[in-house]
């Protein structure tokens, strides 16, 4: 310590001295007596301003040390303390007169104790002071480690210290590498001395840094707004938000458009992230159709089967505190092309066609019941049971003219076959045709079923010539 205040006072000590040499010649000194003693004393200054004298420079130096371990007591830091603005010029003198212990108690009193510290300041504004320069880059890391997982963050580090912090390399599909990191803002570390009251932690200083600094803002009232939700919303209570808004006397009184006082907390610094990722994307095929005149209405054959093509897309990924701001395309490499899917289909009006033999239109099954009387009723079709599969099948080529709920038939299909003749399918559990659709002999058309006025699962078949009832039985082959 005494070497350190010997290095301040240095330069106002040689000054003292060159004064008391020059006034040593223009003067002559009296004779010195046997009672006469020259000592030499010690002024004491504060900011350039003497505070008094002491006769042993040491006793400055005890004082100063015994200000700088009480400091130490009361902070868990470990940090290089000493006094600020003081210095201390020596003189020698006759018979000097000083008082010690008043000159300790008010350097004690008086003299400010710095520490060597440093800074973090963001757009000239200081935010935090920290023990060293690893403190406050171990702040900084603590921060980013809020968004970035720690080990990816690593692996970023030390591939920036190699200078290869943006090369992409051994990344596969589905993985993404961190290619960037940025602080936001003008964000810099300084050297500096303090009050070592306000140097923090480094988990203090990065909890600082992202809570950032309160704000005052407007906020325009929206119909359905609540002031308690408001409020929350911005991090207050709602005493807080009725003591910002000293015109709004109750909760209830708010209107829609009525502008609010809030307060919000604005971060000092935000992490923005870039990455690159490689995603596998499928390539939908294209359909191409083929109209052949030969083949009637509802024929068709596949020509060549479709199949999906793959390409891996190279993403660059912006984000913002962890959240994705632009996700946008930086490269694109096709590595299985699609194949197109090509259908022949017939124009041909399947009416013409219609023979009038109809086929039998279910899967296997038996007549369970007859057309004609039953139960004292006419029964207006043929019923049939007992499918090897419920798949009901157009009798013949034709266009369906109905197909719906229809009462007692349940679910009901009638096709037109031109020449006079439509056919009636009823009871179907579910209908695979619609209004307008051409049909081939033998397509599915339904599922059999028991809808309607029906006791079991059955297809209940009816013919019609020219709007009369047919048996179908003179029809089918």
């Amino acid at each position: 310590m005494v070497e350190r205040i010997r290095k301040i006072v240095c330069i106002k000590g040689l000054v003292h001295i060159m004064i008391i040499t020059i006034a040593a010649c223009i003067f002559m000194a009296p004779p010195v007596s046997a009672e006469t003693h020259i000592s030499t004393i010690y002024h004491v200054y504060l900011n350039d301003q003497r505070i008094g004298e002491v006769d042993d420079e040491e006793l400055v130096t005890k004082a100063i040390d015994g200000k700088i371990m009480e400091i130490k007591k009361d902070l868990a830091l470990d940090l290089e303390l000493f006094p600020h603005n003081l210095s201390i010029v020596p003189e020698q003198v006759f018979d000097p007169v000083v008082n010690n212990a008043q000159t300790i108690k008010d350097i004690v009193e008086q003299v400010e104790i710095h520490a060597r510290a440093y800074s973090i300041t963001v757009d000239d504004e200081i935010v935090a002071y920290l023990s060293s320069e690893a403190e406050a880059n171990k702040s900084t890391k603590q921060v980013k480690l809020k968004y970035i997982a720690e080990e990816e963050l690593t692996e970023f580090e030390k591939r920036e210290k190699n200078g290869k912090a943006s090369e992409i390399s051994n990344l596969k599909v589905g993985e993404s590498m961190l290619t960037n990191i940025d602080l936001s803002g003008n964000f810099l570390i300084s050297k500096t001395e303090v009050d070592p009251q306000k140097i923090v932690t480094s988990k203090e200083a990065s909890e600082i840094l992202t809570r950032g600094k309160q704000e005052e803002k407007i906020y325009r009232v929206k119909r359905g707004d609540m002031l308690s939700v408001i409020a929350k919303k911005h991090g207050l209570s709602l005493n807080e938000i009725l003591a910002l808004n000293p015109k709004v006397q109750t909760p209830s009184q708010i209107e829609v458009g009525q502008e609010i006082h809030v307060q919000s907390y604005q971060p000092y610094v935000s992490i923005i992230t870039e990455e690159v990722e490689l995603e596998k994307v499928e390539i939908s095929y294209d359909y191409e159709v083929i109209a052949d005149s030969s083949m009637f209405k509802g024929e068709q054959e596949v020509i060549q089967q479709g199949k999906e093509g793959e390409k891996v897309t190279k993403y660059a990924i912006i984000s913002k505190d962890g959240q994705v701001t632009e996700k946008k395309v930086i490269g694109e490499e096709i590595v299985k092309s699609p194949i197109k899917h090509i259908v022949k289909k017939g124009t041909r009006e399947i009416t013409s066609r219609s023979t009038g033999n109809f086929i039998w239109p279910a899967v296997g099954g038996y007549i369970s019941s007859k057309m004609g009387y039953r139960n004292g009723r006419p029964h207006k079709g043929i019923d049939i049971a007992r499918p090897d599969e419920r798949a009901i099948l157009a009798a013949d080529y034709g266009e369906v003219i109905s197909a719906g709920w229809d009462g007692g038939y349940g679910n009901k299909v009638v096709i037109n076959h031109g020449k006079g003749l439509t056919t009636v399918y009823a009871h179907l559990s579910s209908i695979g045709v619609k209004v307008g659709q051409s049909v081939a002999k033998g397509e599915k058309i339904g599922v059999m079923g028991t809808t309607g006025n029906s006791t079991g699962v059955h297809l209940h078949f009816e013919v019609l010539k020219d709007g009369q009832v047919q048996n179908p039985l003179d029809y089918i082959q």
